[in-house]
C-alpha cells in the first residue's frame, strides 16, 4: 500500500513568547510539548493524505466464518469525511479558522478517535486562543455608540483592536435612530462592518380641531425654533424625530391658540382644541350701519356687515365692538361672547332729517369733507344725519356749485334747497334736422331745446350733410330763455376733414397729415366701366378690382371722374382726383399687414378677391397690400431707389432711366420673395396692361 502524508502548516500564535526562567525543567516542557504535537501531526499529515488520495479508509475487522462483510454506511460517513477534511484544509489556507474547527469538531462527532481531527484541533485551538484581529466599524451617520461584547463601548468610526477571534454581539445605539444588534464573527487579522446605515427614531402628531379646517404651523423647538410643516387640520404628521414641538393653530376672528407637545419614538402623540363660538344679535338706528369687531385692541378691526346682524360664529371672550354710519360719529363698546348663547345689543344715534331739493333737480350732494350717501345724493332726496350743523356742497354740470350749511335737529326734518344760476335754450333751423353742436360736443338735432344753461355767452354750430355749416350765439342770463333760429343753405360739396362717398360709391377717407381723401378701396369695375364705359379685367365681378389697366388709362379715369363731380357741383374747390404719389402711399399704407393682404403666401389663389374682404388698416384703408397691383404717379427713379433702400427693400437700378411708372403693394398671386415686402417698389412701362395690375385713387389739393 503507497503511503501519503498530508502537511498542515499553522501560522504561529500572535503576542504568547514563553518567558525564559534559567531552569532546565521548563525546557525540558516545552521541548515535551513540541514533541507531542510533531508525533501528532505526523499522524495527521499520514491520514490526511491517505483519505486525500483514496476517499476510503478500509477498518480491518475480525474475520466471520467462511465470509467478508462490507458496511456501505461506513463507506458514506467516510466520504462525507474526507469532504470535510478537504474544506477544513481550504479553511485554514484562508486563515478561517473559526470555520475549520467547526469542520473538524464536526468529524469527530462522526469519528470520534479519527486522528487528523484530534490532532489538528488542538493546534487550531491554540492558535484561535493567541489570535488576535482589529474590528473596525462604522455608521451613517457617524457618532454612534458601539458596545462590542465585553470589549468596552467607542463612538463611531470605532476601531477596537487586540480582539480575540470569536463571535460577538455588537450594539449600536444613536440619539434619534433605532439601535441595532449585529452578529460580528471575528476570524481573520481584520474585520469591517463599514456603512451600516441608521434608521431614524421617529415618532407621528395627529393634530385635530373644532370646526376643521383650521390653520396649523408645527414648530421644532428643541434648540433652535424651526418651521417643520404648515397645513390644515385634522392632519396626521408622520416620521417626526423625537422630540419638542410647538403647535399654533389660527381661525379667522378667533385667538391664536398654542400648545406644546413632546414626540417620543414609536409612539403617536396629538393635539386638539376646539374654537368655542358665542353670537350677537346686533340692530341699529338707522339700520344698515356698519359693524366693525376686534379681538385685540392691537390689531384692526374688521368688517362684520351690516346691521340688522346676526352675527354667530364669533370666538368667545371680550371683542371691542364699533358702529359706524355714513360719515357720522361711531358708536363704539366693549361686549362680551358667551359660549352656545347670542348676546342682543342695539344702538341708535340722536338724529334728524333734511330734505335735499335742488332748481334744476338732479344735483349731486355732498358733504363738506367728501361723499357721504352713495346712489342716493342726487337730488331731490331726503337722508337723516346726527345732531348738529354740516355744510353740504351740490353740483349740477356745467353750472356753478352751490355750497349751504344747515343745523340739524333731532327728530325733525329740514329742507334743504339748492338754487343754481341757469337760463334755458332753444334752437330751430331750416331745413329741420341739423345736427347741433356745442365746443365741438353734439347736442341733438333741431328742434332742440337745452334746458339748463350756464349764463354767458353760447355759440352753437349747426350742421347738415349737402349743406353749409352755420353757428348761432347770444347771451344767457339766469331764469331767461333764449330762442335761435338757423338757415341751412344747400351744398353738395364734401367738407374737410369728413369722410364721403362720391358719385361712383367710393368712399373717400380724410387723412389730415396728407390734407386730403384716400379711397378706401382699389377702383371696383362697377366703378370703372361707369366712367370709362369699359372694362379690360381678366377676372370679372362688380366688386372685384379693375385688372388689366393701364397707367394712362388710370390717369384718365381721374381726370373724368374729376370733371363730372366739379360739374354736379360735388367736388371742393381746388381739390381733383389723381393717382397717388409713392410717398402718399408709403403713408397711408400705415401698419397693413400680410395678414390684412388678398396675398397667396399662405396658399394659392386662383384671382382677386371682392375689395374690403379682409379688415381695413388704422386709416380705415382696405387692401392695400396684395389683391392688385397700384399704381403710382411717380417715375422710377434714383429718388425711389434710395427711398426703397432706407426701407431695407430691394431694388433694380436697371429699371432707372427705362421710363417705368411705380407699382406698389403687391397682388393676389405672389407667394414669396421681395414682391411682399412692404417697401418693395415695381416698375413697367406705363402702357402695360397685366391681370395683377389695378389702382387707388385719391382727392387732394391741386
Amino acid at each position: 500500500m503507497k503511503q501519503e502524508t498530508t502537511s498542515i502548516q499553522l501560522p504561529p500564535p500572535r503576542g504568547n513568547e514563553i518567558r525564559r526562567s534559567g531552569g532546565v525543567g521548563v525546557w525540558v516542557v516545552v521541548l515535551w510539548v513540541f514533541a507531542a504535537l510533531a508525533g501528532g501531526l505526523a499522524i495527521g499529515v499520514f491520514a490526511g493524505k491517505y483519505l486525500s488520495a483514496h476517499r476510503t479508509i478500509v477498518v480491518k475487522s475480525p474475520p466471520a466464518a467462511n465470509a467478508t462483510t462490507t458496511n456501505p454506511a461506513a463507506s458514506e460517513t467516510n466520504a462525507d469525511i474526507a469532504a470535510k477534511l478537504q474544506a477544513a484544509s481550504a479553511a485554514i489556507n484562508d486563515g478561517n479558522w473559526l470555520e475549520s474547527r467547526s469542520l473538524y469538531e464536526e468529524i469527530l462527532q462522526a469519528s470520534p478517535n479519527h486522528p487528523v481531527a484530534r490532532a489538528t484541533l488542538p493546534l487550531i485551538e491554540r492558535h484561535l486562543a493567541s489570535a488576535r484581529a482589529v474590528v473596525k466599524i462604522d455608521t451613517a451617520p457617524s457618532g454612534a455608540t458601539v458596545k462590542l461584547g465585553s470589549l468596552g463601548e467607542k463612538e463611531t468610526p470605532a476601531v477596537f483592536e487586540e480582539v480575540p477571534f470569536g463571535v460577538y454581539n455588537a450594539e449600536i445605539s444613536h440619539s434619534g435612530y433605532e439601535p441595532i444588534e449585529r452578529k460580528v464573527t471575528v476570524s481573520s487579522p481584520t474585520v469591517e462592518l463599514t456603512s451600516i446605515d441608521l434608521a431614524r427614531s421617529t415618532g407621528a402628531l395627529r393634530l385635530s380641531s373644532v370646526p376643521e379646517g383650521v390653520e396649523f404651523k408645527l414648530l421644532r423647538t428643541d434648540d433652535v425654533e424651526e418651521l417643520v410643516q404648515m397645513g390644515k387640520t385634522p392632519a396626521t404628521i408622520e416620521q417626526l424625530d423625537a422630540g419638542e414641538y410647538q403647535v399654533h393653530m389660527a381661525l379667522k376672528g378667533w385667538p391664536e391658540y398654542r400648545e406644546k407637545v413632546k414626540v417620543d419614538s414609536n409612539r403617536k402623540s396629538s393635539v386638539s382644541h376646539i374654537f368655542s363660538k358665542g353670537g350677537l344679535k346686533i340692530t341699529s338706528d338707522p339700520s344698515e350701519a356698519e359693524v366693525w369687531l376686534t379681538t385685540d385692541a392691537s390689531l384692526p378691526a374688521k368688517k362684520l356687515g351690516v346691521t340688522p346682524l346676526n352675527a354667530s360664529e364669533l370666538p368667545v371672550g371680550r371683542h371691542r365692538l364699533e358702529l359706524r354710519y355714513h360719515d357720522w360719529p361711531p358708536i363704539q363698546r366693549t361686549v362680551e361672547v358667551r359660549e352656545g348663547e347670542a348676546v342682543a345689543l342695539d344702538f341708535a344715534w340722536k338724529r334728524g332729517a333734511l330734505a335735499f331739493r335742488s332748481d334744476p333737480p338732479g344735483a349731486t350732494v355732498t358733504m363738506e369733507d367728501g361723499p357721504m350717501l352713495g346712489d342716493k345724493s342726487v337730488t331731490p332726496f331726503t337722508a337723516e344725519f346726527p345732531e348738529g350743523e354740516h355744510t353740504f356742497t351740490a353740483k349740477y354740470p356745467g353750472l356753478e356749485p352751490v355750497t349751504l350749511s344747515f343745523d340739524v335737529k333731532a327728530d325733525q326734518t329740514r329742507e334743504a334747497l339748492f338754487k343754481f344760476d341757469y337760463g334755458t335754450v332753444s334752437i330751430t333751423s331750416q331745413p329741420p334736422g341739423a345736427s347741433v353742436l356745442s365746443n365741438g360736443q353734439p347736442l341733438g338735432r333741431t328742434p332742440y331745446r337745452q334746458a339748463v344753461v350756464r349764463p354767458g355767452t353760447q355759440v352753437y354750430e349747426l350742421t347738415m350733410d349737402q349743406h353749409r355749416s352755420t353757428t348761432v350765439s347770444g347771451e344767457v342770463k339766469p331764469g331767461q330763455s333764449v330762442n335761435f333760429e338757423a338757415q341751412l343753405d344747400f351744398d353738395p360739396v364734401p367738407k374737410t376733414r369728413s369722410d364721403f362717398v362720391n358719385s361712383q360709391g367710393i368712399k373717400m377717407v380724410w387723412i389730415d397729415q396728407l390734407h386730403g381723401w384716400v379711397g378706401a378701396n382699389e377702383v371696383t369695375q362697377k366703378a370703372f366701366e361707369s366712367v370709362m364705359h369699359k372694362n379690360p379685367s381678366d377676372f370679372v365681378g362688380e366688386q372685384l378690382p379693375v385688372q388689366g389697366v393701364t397707367w394712362y388709362e388710370a390717369s384718365r379715369f381721374c381726370e373724368q371722374l374729376t370733371s363730372s363731380e366739379q360739374s354736379s357741383g360735388r367736388l371742393p374747390r381746388g381739390y381733383r382726383y389723381t393717382l397717388p404719389s409713392d410717398e402718399m402711399w408709403s403713408f397711408f399704407v400705415g401698419r397693413t399687414g400680410l395678414e390684412k393682404a388678398v396675398t397667396s403666401e399662405g396658399s394659392r389663389r386662383e384671382g382677386p378677391e371682392p375689395v374690403g374682404s379682409l379688415p381695413a388698416n388704422e386709416f380705415g384703408l382696405f387692401d392695400v397690400r396684395g389683391n392688385v397691383w397700384e399704381w403710382c404717379d411717380d417715375w422710377y427713379s434714383l429718388d425711389i431707389v434710395s427711398r426703397s433702400r432706407e426701407a431695407g427693400a430691394s431694388t433694380n437700378s436697371n429699371w432707372v432711366g427705362t421710363e417705368r411708372k411705380v407699382l406698389r403693394g403687391s397682388s393676389w398671386n405672389r407667394s414669396s420673395g421681395d414682391s411682399l415686402d412692404i417697401g418693395y417698389r415695381y416698375a413697367i412701362r406705363p402702357s402695360t396692361t397685366n391681370y395683377e395690375v389695378g389702382f387707388r385713387v385719391v382727392l387732394m389739393p391741386e
